[in-house]
């Protein structure tokens, strides 16, 4: 059968999930645990990727699932590193065991059509993510999902080709379409940990790597999959409500929500209406808490996070907003109650807020100064309690 290809902005034969920026023809996975989803009957599928010129502890990993087993991760590294395949979680099933996948760094697609490379933008770096071993005869969902976030780099989605088959229609196909319309929406908005950074760092050890964040093991996908809720993330490491980590007022997510992807193009708006979530989740202020003491940081802190639920209430007016603090963080929960408190005066409904509990290095561990995994399933545990007893779900 001949080799085919195809634009990963024809909705016929790509599925995305999360929030993806559409850009000269080609769609960038950013965010948290976003996605891209085909289904095919060919023996080979190769897509066609890029990221920009990172860092080499900010390459980012994808994660690549067949008929929903999971086969394997990839860290798509720079000249002169390795790009390699790792595992962080349990093997596939011995259904796909035979199907192999592998990434290569190139300095052009000569084997893609001319259009896949238009508009990549100087510097970025090209690859072949090519997986084979299919059954003939056999179809197969393939998803590839970046478990790593926006803040640090990006996956640019070109082109998909396929040799021995095809892609398949998604009518009806992939995931069912009218399936995922019935599926409870959901947004969480938040710092590193939303994001599930050092979930998988060396124990104590302070040795940072974009490698060891694993958006899928944090307290927000833990809950997200408990529910079977269609989830997005909008989170940056050592970002904060008002402030970063570090002091710096420009490094807030609330600049952050109202672009597809601030990092890619900050000119490149949300449409609201694209997404309405049922519950949003906001889990900001650590980072503010570390110069929330000096001059007038707590009334400024308290002012950008009632705009932000105000802006929020603007754009989703239906939504129910949880806002939580906690687990590595003290001191800042009084503030954010007043801060919702203030809004809900103003007439807003349905804005709830929550402490969680201070986590226990002693006992849960410490990674890189961040929860654990063991932290995130208790997180994930208490939010539900919260969220049940609260009457928000049953």
């Amino acid at each position: 059968m001949s080799k085919k290809t195809y634009i990963p902005t024809d909705a016929n034969y790509f599925r995305y999930e999360g929030r993806i920026l559409y850009r000269d023809g080609a769609a960038y996975l950013g965010h948290t645990n976003s996605s891209v989803s085909v289904r095919t009957d060919a023996g080979t599928v190769t897509f066609y990727i890029f990221t920009g010129d990172n860092e080499p502890v900010n390459d980012p990993s994808l994660r690549i699932y067949i008929n929903g087993c999971y086969l394997g991760d990839h860290i798509l590294s720079g000249p002169g590193y390795a790009t390699y395949h790792y595992e962080h979680r349990t093997g596939g099933e011995e259904s796909i065991s035979h199907i192999r996948s592998q990434v290569i760094l190139t300095d052009k697609w000569s084997d893609a059509e001319d259009g896949f490379f238009r508009g990549i933008a100087d510097g970025s770096r090209p690859y072949e993510l090519i997986i084979d071993g299919f059954d003939a005869g056999k179809i197969y969902d393939v998803k590839i999902l970046k478990h790593t976030e926006a803040a640090m780099s990006h996956i640019g989605v070109a082109g998909v080709k396929t040799d021995g088959g095809e892609l398949m229609t998604l009518a009806g196909g992939g995931r069912d379409r009218e399936e995922d319309a019935c599926r409870t929406k959901v947004e969480f908005i938040g710092d590193s940990i939303t994001c599930g950074y050092g979930i998988h760092s060396p124990l104590s050890e302070d040795n940072y790597t974009l490698w060891d964040e694993d958006g899928e093991d944090n307290y927000a996908a833990i809950i997200a999959k408990k529910m079977n809720w269609d989830a997005r993330w909008i989170s940056a490491s050592g970002y904060g409500m008002y402030m970063n980590y570090e002091g710096v007022r420009e490094e807030n997510v609330p600049k952050l929500y109202p672009c597809v992807n601030w990092f890619v193009d900050p000119q490149i708006r949300i449409d609201p209406g694209e997404f309405e979530p049922e519950f949003i989740f906001i889990n900001l202020g650590t980072n503010d808490s570390n110069h929330i003491a000096e001059g007038d940081n707590v009334s400024r802190f308290k002012e950008s996070y009632t705009d932000f639920l105000e802006l929020l209430k603007k754009y989703h007016p239906k939504a129910k907003i949880i806002c939580m603090i906690g687990t590595v963080c003290d001191n800042m929960y009084p503030y954010i109650k007043e801060a919702a408190d203030k809004v809900t005066a103003k007439g807003y409904k349905d804005i709830y807020t929550f402490e969680l509990t201070f986590f226990t290095p002693q006992s849960d561990g410490v990674a890189d100064g961040h929860p654990t995994l063991t932290t995130h399933r208790k997180d994930a545990e208490s939010v539900l309690r919260f969220m049940r007893e609260s009457g928000l779900i049953g």
